[in-house]
C-alpha cells in the first residue's frame, strides 16, 4: 500500500495555536477544490506525487528530530486508508495534527484537527458560487469534527467583508455541534491572506484589528513572514 506524497520537510508550524513549533510537515497529494489564493496548487492533484509506503514515510519523518508531525495537503482525509498511516505515525511517538477543509468525516488517530472552512473568499473565479459552496463548505462535517476532536478553527481573511460569513458559519456550528458559541470563539483564528511577505506584512495589522473589533484569535503565517512564497517551508 502506497501514499501519494507531495513533499516532506521539517520547518516551524507557521499557523494556529502551535505556530513556532519544530515539525515535519507531511503533504500528501489530491484535493477536489481548486482555491483562488492556495499556495500549494502542486499538491491539487497526484502526477507529481510519488507514492510512498508507510514504511518509508515514517523513516523520513523519524529522519529530523522533531516529534510533531502535520499532515496536510491537497486533502489529506480523502486519501484512501490514510488511517492505516496515521496509526503508524502514531505509533512513532509523534503527536500528529491534520490539516483539512472537512470535506467529510473520517474515524482517525490524531492529536489536533486543523480546520480551514472554505468561505466564498476562496471560490475560483470560473465557477458558480452555489454550487462550489455545496462542495467546499460542509457545516455538518466541521461540526462532527468539532464534537468528537480537538480542534482549531482558521479562516483566511483578506478584509472586513469576509467577517460576516464567517460569524454566519460559527452560528451554524454553535446549532450542529456541542460546542457553544463562546468556545467556538475561543478555538476561532483569523489569518491574512497573503502570498508573500510584503503582502503579509500589509495585511497583518489590518487583520489583527479585525480580531480585536470582533473578539477572534489573530493567527500568524510564520513560513510566508521568514520565508516568503517558498516551498517546502
Amino acid at each position: 500500500m502506497t501514499y501519494p506524497v507531495s513533499e516532506i520537510f521539517y520547518s516551524v508550524q507557521g499557523e494556529g495555536r502551535l505556530a513556532g513549533v519544530p515539525s515535519v510537515f507531511l503533504r500528501l497529494a489530491g484535493c477536489p477544490l481548486r482555491c483562488r489564493w492556495c499556495d500549494t496548487a502542486f499538491a491539487w492533484d497526484t502526477l507529481e506525487a510519488e507514492f510512498m509506503s508507510s514504511q518509508d514515510i515514517i523513516s523520513r519523518i523519524k529522519s529530523y528530530n522533531a516529534s510533531h508531525v502535520v499532515v496536510t495537503g491537497g486533502e489529506p482525509l480523502n486519501i484512501e486508508h490514510l488511517d492505516l498511516l496515521l496509526d503508524a505515525i502514531k505509533t512513532s511517538g509523534c503527536h500528529i495534527t491534520i490539516e483539512t477543509a472537512a470535506l467529510n468525516y473520517r474515524a482517525v488517530t490524531c492529536d489536533l484537527i486543523s480546520i480551514s472552512p472554505k468561505m466564498s473568499n476562496s471560490f475560483p473565479d470560473a465557477c458558480d458560487p452555489e454550487h462550489y459552496a455545496k462542495i467546499a463548505l460542509k457545516p455538518d462535517v466541521v461540526a462532527s469534527y468539532l464534537s468528537d476532536y480537538d480542534c482549531q478553527l482558521k479562516f483566511v481573511v483578506a478584509s472586513e467583508q469576509d467577517i460576516p460569513e464567517i460569524i454566519d458559519l460559527l452560528e451554524q456550528l454553535a446549532s450542529l455541534s456541542t460546542l457553544d458559541g463562546e468556545q467556538l470563539r475561543s478555538i476561532t483564528m483569523l489569518m491574512p491572506k497573503a502570498a508573500g511577505r510584503q503582502q503579509y506584512r500589509n495585511i497583518a495589522p489590518i487583520v489583527a484589528e479585525l480580531c480585536l473589533k470582533y473578539n477572534f484569535r489573530f493567527s500568524p503565517r510564520l513560513h510566508v513572514e521568514l520565508w516568503g512564497n517558498t516551498r517546502g517551508t
